[in-house]
């Protein structure tokens, strides 16, 4: 490794395969930050009206893998201030 902070940064044998292959590790697609967004932004909160009781209720839709998966590492980041 070098200790040039200028230095342009070589990629892990991880990442490599990663670009080669467009897949994780785990055989999941890789995404970049747009593609993951439009991927989390298909989960849905819908609003059901019940007109004899005026009342409403939000329920959201099932996660897909992928939206659980990063739900999830997003709970477990740790929060800096």
């Amino acid at each position: 490794t070098s200790t040039d902070p200028v230095a342009k940064a070589s990629r892990s044998p991880d990442a490599q395969l990663n670009a080669q292959t467009k897949r994780t590790a785990d055989g999941a697609p890789c995404h970049s930050y747009k593609s993951l967004l439009t991927e989390l932004a298909t989960q849905a909160r819908c609003t059901t009206r019940v007109p004899a009781a005026k009342a409403t209720f939000d329920k959201l839709t099932e996660p897909t893998p992928l939206q659980a998966h990063a739900h999830q590492l997003a709970a477990d980041a740790p929060v800096t201030a």
